[in-house]
């Protein structure tokens, strides 16, 4: 029920933080950018701006029913002002139940309000994306949507362009400059020669998560003779971060690499290790790895950092299928029969030896143009 936490000491990027604060006075900001471009980091450094209340939605997989999206979103306002939606019957297809939301927030809500919806990229197709691409269309002019998603968002945005009610930002609005590659890599305690770091933002251009990588790998910047796609690239330097960790967290990550999201004790049930050593180690190291709870009872691996790990497991021939078994067990025993289904569902997926692969930006091409809560939030570096 939280948004993402910002890092202590974010990079500072005052033009594109005004230019999507901007936004959220609008009709519409959308940020779309492949995975790894810092979105969710504007958005809630955008958020932390506003003098509006707002809301934060994170879509998944499992939020394919418009009434998922809209009962989360109607939670959410509820956090702000009580009491809103607590006559919604979220009955019917997307048109009812976004009429009927809309309504709810024209009646009880009497201010400006911000809803953020992060991710978005998740439920498209479905009916969800549908209720989205409703949402942008009739919601009150008092209401204002924030969307970031990996690929386009498929709404009509002439309209909105040509009215002044639309801001949209892309992968080459957040693609880092070789000054802030290099901002980017002392704030992870790694200083390096100016042609170096020209040099690894020429290969990455400007990626976020690359320039990570790079820090989290010492400063190493990919040989000349590397792959070049960003996925290529991504796998070359996860390798050296990787190498770079004691075996016993080389251990821990491959172990609960299969779960979307784990507990200390789900982790350590699927290991055998001590959970709560290895994770605060993983945060300690800045290893990609996100809280999702203030307890610090819920976590999950960057994306890209676990979609790597898969494939590394699918490359040494480990069976995901006895992965997935054993993952549905300790989520069972830790009394949580839905994360136990999700793992069988998961496991019915998994024909070895293999994992789907992320599609990302290419170094080689120049570029183109969980849950709801209110108030202020934040975020990691490459989210």
């Amino acid at each position: 029920m939280l948004p993402p936490r910002l890092p202590e000491r974010p990079l500072p990027r005052e033009d594109l933080v005004r230019r999507a604060a901007d936004g959220l006075a609008r009709r519409l900001l959308a940020i779309v950018a492949s995975a790894g471009y810092g979105k969710s980091t504007l958005l809630a450094q955008a958020l932390e701006r506003s003098p509006h209340p707002w809301v934060w939605l994170a879509c998944d997989e499992r939020m394919g029913a418009s009434a998922a999206l809209v009962g989360h979103l109607a939670a959410g306002i509820s956090q702000r002002f009580p009491g809103f939606g607590a006559r919604l019957s979220l009955a019917g297809g997307p048109d009812a139940q976004v009429a009927e939301l809309c309504n709810e927030i024209l009646a009880a809500v009497p201010e400006d309000l911000v809803i953020a919806v992060d991710d978005a990229h998740a439920v498209a197709g479905s009916p969800a994306g549908e209720a989205l691409r409703l949402l942008v269309r009739d919601l009150p002019p008092h209401a204002h949507l924030a969307i970031a998603s990996r690929s386009a968002l498929p709404i009509a945005l002439s309209r909105l362009r040509a009215a002044g009610q639309l801001v949209e930002l892309g992968e080459a609005d957040l693609a880092l400059s070789a000054e802030e590659s290099g901002e980017l890599l002392a704030t992870r305690g790694v200083e390096l020669p100016d042609k170096t770091v020209r040099e690894l933002h020429r290969l990455t251009e400007g990626w976020i998560t690359g320039i990570v990588l790079a820090a989290q790998a010492g400063g190493v910047a990919p040989r000349a003779d590397a792959p070049g796609t960003a996925a290529h690239l991504f796998d070359f330097m996860a390798e050296e971060v990787f190498h770079r960790q004691p075996k016993a967290l080389q251990d821990f990550l491959l172990g609960t690499a299969v779960l979307d999201r784990f507990s200390p004790a789900v982790a350590s049930a699927v290991t055998g290790a001590d959970a709560r050593v290895r994770i605060a180690e993983l945060t300690a190291r800045h290893l990609f790895i996100l809280r999702l709870d203030p307890e610090g009872s819920a976590f999950r691996y960057h994306h890209l950092f676990a979609e790597f790990l898969r494939r590394r497991l699918a490359d040494a021939g480990v069976d995901l299928r006895r992965q997935h078994h054993r993952a549905a067990d300790a989520w069972r025993e830790a009394g949580s029969p839905v994360g136990a289904g999700r793992r069988l569902r998961s496991c019915t997926r998994s024909r070895q030896p293999a994992v789907p692969r992320f599609r990302s930006p290419d170094p080689g091409r120049q570029h183109p143009r969980r849950c709801c809560r209110g108030g202020g939030g934040a975020v990691p570096a490459a989210g």
